[in-house]
């Protein structure tokens, strides 16, 4: 999800893998404090900010979970970085994964490539630890029917089945 800045707090939801890495990411302005020092009053800065990170499964808790939401909370808590920062960290991140994703369906359903081949390719993506693969699997079924008609039509193509020089 993304984030939107109401009149009063900033509100905004991160979810992944239904109900099992479920995350829900409050951001409330906080309260103010004399403390706090000079340097951080600008309109941009997180330390204006507090989030509440919520996980939907208790069963969850005990497990590490997917990479991308280590480092969603890592981007959340960084008191250094302005929302502007953040919010283009939260785009990469997303941007790193569906990417992740897509070199994921093309390699096992467009080439479909043995389960061996599968799991050197998750190694070398970063993403070979379970629940990396359950997020990726899970958002594989997010692609768009267009996408994946495309990528089904290229290797079909008789370009394809050319020799390259």
């Amino acid at each position: 999800g993304a984030l939107s800045r109401g009149e009063e707090h900033l509100t905004g939801s991160v979810s992944c893998v239904a109900a099992e890495f479920a995350v829900v990411v409050e951001v409330h302005t906080a309260a103010r404090s004399g403390l706090r020092p000079a340097g951080c009053e600008d309109e941009q800065s997180l330390s204006k900010h507090e989030f509440v990170v919520t996980s939907g499964s208790a069963a969850a808790a005990d497990r590490a979970g997917p990479t991308i939401l280590s480092k969603v909370e890592a981007a959340l808590t960084n008191q250094n970085l302005s929302v502007d920062v953040v919010d283009q960290c939260l785009v990469c991140l997303k941007e790193e994964w569906m990417n992740k994703v897509k070199v994921l369906f093309k390699f096992t359903k467009v080439d479909s490539r043995p389960k061996e081949d599968t799991q050197k390719l998750l190694s070398i993506l970063g993403a070979s630890e379970e629940d990396n693969v359950k997020l990726l699997k899970f958002w594989m079924t997010g692609l768009s029917k267009t996408y994946k008609s495309h990528l089904m039509s290229t290797v079909r193509s008789p370009m394809a089945s050319e020799p390259r020089s």
